[in-house]
């Protein structure tokens, strides 16, 4: 991939990435937020169709059983998520914010200078890329943060990902993005996930990260629907940067 300061990358799972952008690293997680609404947000349905239309599950309530019994989330997290299936498998905000608090003071409690949070328009939570330090010091950071994750939100968020980004809970990670730039009213009605694909590629393989026909970088819902879905596009000369040494 060409140098640049716009980065594109594709995640295996919801929760954590890993930016490298030019010379800053981050990954998504998040803290304490602004006051917001406490209701779990509601969206009105896609007319988009998907190719592969494959699911992660039935429903959130199935998805929250099976992280119930396959993650072994820590008791924080299972309080809240069994809360959530009295909601018919939604997290609540209030609940979500609560999480990625606790996030945020595991990760202060180990002596990192600051924890930045970028709050997507759904109220989804990703932390700004960090300043790297040393090859020690980030590896540090990457055990410290997979590990306050794990212990205060990672289970949470990915419930909360999928009820906010991708609410048809579409297994195809390029399914889930369209379909939620689709609800966002983001791209036309013919645009589908071979499209967005093939701009992935001339994005990638772009000098200056150019490729995409929706503002990828810029727009707030843009950034939501990718990031909530496994991508982070970023802008290293617009985002926020973190200072943790």
């Amino acid at each position: 991939m060409p140098s640049t300061s716009t980065s594109i990358r594709r995640l295996g799972c919801i929760l954590c990435t890993i930016l490298l952008l030019i010379g800053i690293s981050g990954c998504a997680s998040t803290g304490k937020p602004k006051a917001s609404s406490k209701a779990s947000p509601t969206y009105e349905p896609s007319s988009y169709s998907p190719q592969d239309s494959a699911k992660l599950g039935s429903s959130l309530l199935n998805i929250i059983d099976q992280t119930l019994k396959e993650e072994n989330p820590s008791d924080s997290q299972r309080m809240i998520l069994e809360r959530a299936k009295q909601h018919n498998g939604k997290v609540s905000v209030s609940d979500y914010e609560s999480a990625w608090s606790d996030y945020k003071s595991c990760m202060l409690d180990r002596g990192y200078k600051e924890i930045k949070l970028i709050r997507f328009p759904h109220g989804g939570y990703m932390e700004a890329p960090y300043e790297q330090g040393t090859a020690a010091q980030d590896s540090q950071y990457n055990d410290d943060r997979q590990e306050c994750e794990k212990s205060t939100v990672t289970s949470v968020n990915e419930v909360y990902m999928l009820q906010t980004a991708n609410p048809n809970l579409y297994s195809n990670q390029a399914e889930a993005v369209v379909d939620c730039l689709h609800r966002e009213g983001l791209v036309p009605k013919t645009y589908t996930a071979k499209d967005f694909n093939e701009e992935e590629v001339k994005a990638q393989n772009s000098e200056d990260g150019k490729g995409w026909s929706f503002d990828a970088t810029g727009n707030p819902k843009a950034q939501e629907c990718t990031a909530s879905n496994g991508y982070i596009i970023s802008d290293a000369r617009t985002e926020p940067v973190e200072h943790l040494w």
